[in-house]
């Protein structure tokens, strides 16, 4: 997922093996229950699409239609022919089986928390 602060900061935390969100410099996550997560350095965060209406219509349009959004994995193939199958989260946010996070840019184009576009499958 992507978290965002008021200095408009952006992280990609991923859920690791023991259930935490993690970003790649190690902070953790927990979320507050509001709309808020805070880092184990006692910032406070909330997710990158949470702002606006318009954001969470655009992610609604970026998952397709009904049957596409009932799907609830993927599975995807980067530029050098390597397969992984991503899942949703009971939030909604999409991991491979190490935990690495996946955005879905819509159009059957999704990128990883490092930065590498994939296409599905």
């Amino acid at each position: 997922m992507t978290l965002k602060n008021d200095s408009g900061d952006q992280v990609t935390a991923a859920k690791n093996a023991d259930g935490e969100y993690v970003d790649t410099e190690g902070r953790t996550y927990t979320d507050n229950g509001d709309g808020t997560w805070t880092d184990s350095e006692g910032g406070s965060w909330k997710k990158a699409d949470a702002d606006t209406a318009d954001a969470k219509t655009e992610e609604s349009a970026d998952a397709g239609d009904a049957a596409e959004t009932e799907t609830k994995s993927y599975s995807l193939t980067d530029g050098s022919g390597n397969t992984v199958t991503v899942s949703a989260d009971s939030s909604g946010n999409y991991f491979d089986s190490n935990g690495v996070a996946y955005q879905n840019e819509g159009s059957g184009k999704w990128i990883d928390e490092n930065g590498t576009t994939w296409s599905e499958s």
